[in-house]
């Protein structure tokens, strides 16, 4: 007979067992659960509620609370405290063993159950240390993971340095755990804190600096301090080495260090590659060119000619224009004469889409850049940089547009020096996501040779995509039509923003499937201006994920602000290496396993497995914004466009949202916003150091 009170207790008691299920678990909710422990002294599992960080089935938990009875659930504990322990006794080692925060260890290896359980009690102390000091478990699971086993040790030291470390972090928060920890206000830490997160917020909007004067005024707002404090500690930084002083165009800049030596590292090979020839030595262009129309039977436009003829004969060359032009066809004839003289060729992407792309257009595989460089897990770096250059005497570079410096300075650095470079890309779509504008900042350097082209070749098969494109990329309104006619590019008009989640439902859900015969979810993307907006990503998705796939909510997981089901379309947010599974990717979830906490997502034909604990890094992808969909192609787009967009929506980025289309493009929303995005083609300042590097005599 069971042991468990059958009256509420008034004093505080304790359960310690081992938790036999885990019936909810909301992270979002301070970690909020509802756990099945089969405890010492009791027969029947007990129910236990209460909030934890992170907690799994085989787990061994000690509860301290009271009793209390449900009218409609019965006997329950109400924890006021949860906390974790790692097994003791051997047979508690096997029966962690056997539970998903053991999977993958052979209890025969002593040394890696060891490892593991030291893992384990390690996590626990680090994420009840955060606990202590206000920090809620999805952030906890990210500084762990950010610093390891020596997290607590690091924050005791200076709990400012989360500015710097995971900018990602509110500067609230951060402040938040200082205090907590007992920094004072005015402390110099404070202020270099304060100082690294608006030079991260700089960062994260495209900038690789930004104006000193901007900086100081910024950082004395956020901290609440006088400017001279954060004067006189961005001084202490300059003279350490940690921020560096260098002018973008006419403007005095601060910079973190890493990114200027990064930019004049890029600048530096650049002009060394401009002032020298290429390793195959001189070649005879117009009898190269003849033998590939002869052979290949290319025939190649003036613009198309120049480009070949420019990269047969220079050690680094540009190759720049809209969709259309013949970029990639200059390219393809580029890299068939070359391969004819026995050239080694490597080609790359910023992103794997991109990489796809450039693939189909050419024939020849090409990689993503994170793919390309190789993350060598022995020691965390890439396998490929000045010590171990890339195997190859020619790099082309396709989506340069899209590059960011650190990207771009990794890639240079894996040149061997013998080898040229080709960029090609297109500078009127939306910079790179990461800091810099690299392609924009070598074309206007005017250091590097550039082919611009600009004339649609065989204008007349072109598609209405593409001319549209071109339209808006002169600052003209595209050419759209009413629903209903046969057209590729479509407008939809609609009054409120509010309003627009409806209209795209039934696009996606009805009226495309049934008139063009698209897949709702693999042939269709939405594509946002913003991510927060009305008719943003975030809306978009929480509206389409509920309409489209609903079903499978019975075998869900919800983390971070999502819920993830079988079928749902989903994109990786970050790089991740040990997967393989790199920023902007997209898939499908083919499986929910809660016991085991894991899912896994299917990733054109490769499946990738995500403990609940990494779901960070994926969002629901039914909708995504314009930026992140660079360098990807769908059979249909559709636009959301109304004037609360106009603070993002420029033409750049209306421009990059049309040619993403591949077969159909709609606009849904105000025309008036439509023609506004047209002509607003000044885009937001970004402060770069890259031309001026590149252009030394200006200074």
């Amino acid at each position: 007979m069971s042991n468990v009170p059958y009256q509420t207790a008034i004093t505080k008691e304790a359960v310690t067992g081992l938790v036999e299920r885990v019936v909810c678990h909301h992270q979002t909710s301070y970690g909020f659960c509802v756990l099945l422990l089969k405890a010492a002294d009791h027969q029947a599992p007990v129910t236990v509620i209460g909030r934890v960080s992170r907690v799994s089935p085989g787990e061994w938990l000690e509860a301290t609370g009271r009793w209390d009875r449900n009218h409609l659930y019965g006997l329950q504990f109400i924890a006021d405290d949860l906390r974790v322990k790692p097994p003791t006794s051997q047979g508690d080692v096997l029966r962690y063993l056997a539970s998903p925060m053991a999977k993958g260890i052979d209890p025969k290896l002593r040394n890696q159950l060891t490892q593991s359980l030291a893992q384990q009690k390690g996590i626990r102390k680090i994420m009840t240390f955060l606990s202590d000091h206000g920090m809620g478990p999805l952030w906890a699971v990210r500084i762990y993971r950010t610093y390891g086993a020596e997290a607590g040790e690091k924050l005791r030291t200076n709990p400012y340095r989360l500015a710097h470390d995971i900018p990602e972090m509110e500067f609230r928060d951060i402040d938040w755990i200082a205090k907590r920890m007992g920094s004072a206000h005015e402390e110099l830490n404070r202020v270099l804190g304060g100082i690294a997160y608006v030079l991260g917020k700089g960062m994260e909007k495209g900038s690789c600096g930004i104006p000193q004067n901007e900086l100081v005024a910024e950082a004395a707002r956020l901290l609440q301090v006088d400017k001279r404090s954060v004067s006189a500690a961005l001084k202490t930084e300059i003279n350490e080495g940690e921020i560096i002083e260098a002018r973008s165009g006419h403007t005095l800049c601060a910079f973190p260090a890493f990114i200027a030596h990064a930019e004049h590292a890029i600048a530096a090979r650049l002009l060394d590659l401009a002032s020298s020839t290429p390793c195959w030595g001189k070649v005879d262009a117009d009898s190269a060119l003849s033998w590939l129309r002869a052979v290949g039977g290319f025939l190649l436009s003036k613009q198309q000619v120049d480009a070949v003829r420019q990269a047969l004969t220079s050690k680094v060359s540009v190759i720049t224009g809209g969709p259309g032009v013949g970029k990639s066809t200059a390219v393809r004839s580029t890299l068939t004469i070359l391969g004819q003289m026995g050239v080694r060729v490597l080609l790359c992407a910023p992103t794997s889409q991109a990489a796809k792309r450039m693939s189909d257009a050419t024939g020849c595989e090409t990689q993503n850049i994170q793919q390309l460089l190789a993350l060598d897990p022995s020691h965390g770096g890439l396998k490929h940089d000045e010590h171990n250059p890339l195997p190859c005497d020619l790099l082309v570079l396709s989506e340069a547009s899209m590059i960011d410096v650190p990207h771009m300075h990794a890639l240079i650095r894996a040149l061997p020096y013998h080898a040229s470079l080709l960029i090609v890309g297109d500078t009127d779509m939306t910079p790179s996501i990461g800091p810099g504008q690299v392609l924009a900042d070598i074309i206007h350097s005017d250091a590097v040779p550039v082919v611009r082209m600009s004339s649609l070749f065989r204008q007349e098969q072109q598609s209405r995509i593409v001319i549209n494109a071109h339209r808006v990329r002169q600052g003209q309104a595209p050419d759209l039509k009413c629903l209903g006619g046969r057209s590729e590019c479509y407008f939809l008009p609609v009054n409120e923003s509010t309003e627009a989640h409806w209209h795209v439902l039934n696009l996606v859900r009805y009226y495309l499937p049934d008139s063009f015969g698209f897949d709702p979810i693999d042939d269709i993307q939405i594509l946002c201006p913003d991510e927060y907006a009305n008719a943003g990503a975030k809306e978009l998705n929480q509206t389409l994920q509920l309409n489209l796939n609903s079903a499978h909510y019975h075998v869900s997981v919800e983390r971070f602000g999502w819920r993830f089901a079988p079928g749902d379309k989903v994109m990786q947010t970050r790089n991740d290496h040990t997967k393989c599974v790199f920023n902007g990717e997209m898939g499908r979830v083919i499986d929910v396993r809660c016991s085991e906490e894991e899912l896994e997502v299917n990733f054109e034909g490769r499946q990738v497995t995500y403990d609940f604990g990494e779901l960070d890094e994926l969002v629901p992808a039914y909708a995504t914004t314009i930026h992140k969909a660079q360098g990807s192609e769908y059979r249909a787009v559709i636009i959301p466009v109304f004037m609360e967009h106009l603070a993002m929506l420029k033409r750049s980025l209306l421009y990059t949202g049309i040619t993403r289309g591949k077969e159909l493009v709609i606009l849904v929303g105000q025309e008036e916003a439509v023609k506004l995005a047209t002509q607003l083609s000044a885009e937001q300042n970004r402060w770069t150091r890259l031309q001026d590097c590149l252009t030394p005599h200006r200074k």
